[in-house]
């Protein structure tokens, strides 16, 4: 087979956003597909010394890695998760920017994916500029309105935040993963009943959001409504049985109730799901204190220290509980 044809073969498939071809270990080549499938290819000659050490490091072992799987003319095709673990994030934006930049800046699913990737590399900036270029372009892109809201919010530019997500919601009133991040922005500029309201919405669009539910309950025993917690425990169960921080929160809300072997129940399931939580093994032992089962308390906390020994509420009770041990055994070598 002809190169040519090897080429044209690598790049008909629509679901590859990334093919990479490499070569002497430099990444010799990105093609990169838009959602109709139509091919936008640039041939990039990389001299690896531009890069820093680490990511000259990731290029290298990526060509040997994939020179190992084929020979070094073959067309690799890697989803965008594939390619990120093989070159590591920073060499991944170094392709995404060269493609959306060179080869066609206008292209607005190369900036929203570009600038989920900035995002996520901490380059909030950087990302903001991009996806408000994308949503520039294309007024109607959901998912970049939701991704500009992001790293805006991630810049404290709070009203801007609100805008972006609203305008998200206007496209996707059903975007789960939007009401959420809204309730997140509800919550960090202190508006609890939106928060509440916007992550209720979510699990009523996506029952199965657990971020959603974990929110909704940790802001409603903040507030003093356990009672509501405890009424929605059947319905969030019945859509993530297996969500830890759910069950944790349920727990803790019944021990506020009063409903102690309830609260266990719930906290100790937490704690099978999640068994290297300090946390969990800490609000237990607060449980078991509080009915009085002293070493059971003591063991959690024993626990919890080991799994995290920066734990200042587990240390805390238990030099609580020897300090009472050793009053009580004083108290009684002094008795006659």
């Amino acid at each position: 087979m002809k190169r040519e044809d090897r080429k044209e073969k690598a790049c008909t498939s629509a679901r590859a956003p990334f093919v990479i071809r490499v070569k002497d270990h430099l990444l010799d080549e990105v093609v990169v597909l838009n959602r109709k499938g139509l091919v936008l290819s640039i041939q990039l000659s990389v001299n690896l010394e531009q890069f820093d050490q680490l990511t000259r490091a990731r290029i290298a072992k990526a060509g040997r890695v994939l020179d190992q799987m084929l020979p070094v003319e073959t067309y690799y095709k890697l989803s965008n998760s594939e390619v990120v673990k093989l070159l590591g994030i920073r060499a991944c934006v170094w392709c995404a920017t060269q493609t959306t930049t060179i080869l066609n800046p206008s292209y607005e699913q190369a900036l929203n994916n570009l600038g989920n990737l900035l995002e996520k590399s901490g380059d909030s900036k950087t990302a903001e500029n991009l996806l408000a270029r994308a949503v520039t372009l294309k007024p109607d892109f959901a998912v970049a309105w939701m991704n500009l809201g992001i790293s805006q919010m991630t810049l404290n530019k709070y009203q801007e935040a609100e805008k972006s997500f609203k305008n998200s919601l206007t496209l996707r009133p059903k975007s789960s993963h939007c009401l959420f991040n809204l309730g997140v922005l509800y919550q960090r500029t202190n508006r609890n009943l939106l928060a509440m309201s916007a992550w209720r919405n979510a699990t009523i669009v996506n029952p199965s959001h657990s971020q959603a539910w974990t929110n909704l309950f940790v802001v409603l025993d903040h507030l003093g409504q356990c009672s509501e917690v405890i009424y929605l425990t059947s319905q969030a169960l019945l859509s993530v049985p297996n969500e830890s921080r759910v069950h944790m929160q349920i727990g803790s809300c019944y021990a506020k109730q009063k409903q102690y072997s309830e609260a266990e129940k719930h906290i100790t399931t937490a704690i099978d799901l999640n068994p290297t939580s300090a946390l969990f093994h800490t609000n237990l032992g607060v449980l078991f204190q509080r009915t009085n089962r002293l070493k059971d308390a003591e063991t959690q906390y024993k626990i919890a220290l080991m799994m995290d020994s920066r734990s200042e509420i587990a240390r805390e009770n238990l030099v609580k509980l020897e300090q009472m041990h050793l009053s009580n055994f004083t108290l009684s070598s002094s008795k006659p």
